[in-house]
């Protein structure tokens, strides 16, 4: 199966083997119309185990992307205190 409208791709387990590594990698490389980026995630720092200069080559930075036109969404209302995440956490519940 070609997966090629995969946008992120999240590392949660430790991988040890350099060729699952590179599949994994390279579904986020297979490209169509409209793609042009995708992101990993690396929560379990595989990327320190694998690094292959010939492979990888040098990073490219991301071209900057132009705002979209129109107006900006308007921002989302402060959380009552009573209700955040912090003071439910410093009254012992857990939700």
């Amino acid at each position: 199966m070609d997966a090629r409208n995969i946008r992120n791709i999240a590392l949660m387990r430790r991988v040890t083997n350099m060729i699952e590594f590179k599949q994994i990698i390279g579904r986020g490389t297979r490209l169509y119309e409209g793609k042009d980026y995708f992101t990993i995630y690396d929560y379990v720092r595989a990327h320190e185990l694998f690094q292959d200069p010939e492979w990888d080559g040098e990073p490219i930075a991301p071209e900057p992307q132009p705002e979209p036109p129109g107006p900006r969404p308007e921002p989302e209302p402060p959380v009552p205190s009573h209700l955040s995440r912090r003071n439910r956490q410093s009254r012992g519940r857990s939700w």
